[in-house]
C-alpha cells in the first residue's frame, strides 16, 4: 500500500533541512538565533502560502505568527541569550530560506 504525501510536506521538510545545515555551519563563525529561524522560517510559510492563494483568508494565521514571532525575538533579547544583530541574523536565514523556497517553488 503507497501513501501519497504532499509535495508542500516534502518541501516544508527539505527547506527545514537547509535551514538547519546553513544554521550549522553560520554558527562555527557567529553565533545566531536558531530560535529566531525557526519560527521566521514558521511565519515565511504562511505568509507565502498567504500570497500564492489569496482567496483563503490568512490574515489571524498571518498575523498571530508575526505577533508570536515578536515574542519570541523580545524573549531572547530579556533573557540575554543573543545581540539584536543576532536575533536580526536568525530571522533574516529562516525567512528568506524558507520564503524564497515556498514563493518560487511550491
Amino acid at each position: 500500500m503507497k501513501f501519497q504525501v504532499d509535495p508542500a510536506l516534502i518541501l516544508a521538510l527539505a527547506v527545514i533541512t537547509i535551514s538547519v545545515i546553513l544554521l550549522t555551519s553560520i554558527t562555527f563563525f557567529l553565533k545566531i538565533s536558531a530560535h529566531m529561524t525557526g519560527i521566521a522560517g514558521l511565519l515565511a510559510i504562511i505568509i507565502a502560502i498567504a500570497i500564492k492563494y489569496p482567496s483563503s483568508d490568512y490574515l489571524s494565521l498571518v498575523l498571530c505568527s508575526t505577533v508570536l514571532t515578536g515574542l519570541i525575538g523580545s524573549s531572547r533579547l530579556y533573557l540575554n541569550a543573543h545581540s539584536p544583530i543576532e536575533i536580526l541574523l536568525g530571522f533574516l536565514l529562516g525567512f528568506s530560506t524558507c520564503f524564497g523556497a515556498f514563493y518560487w517553488i511550491l
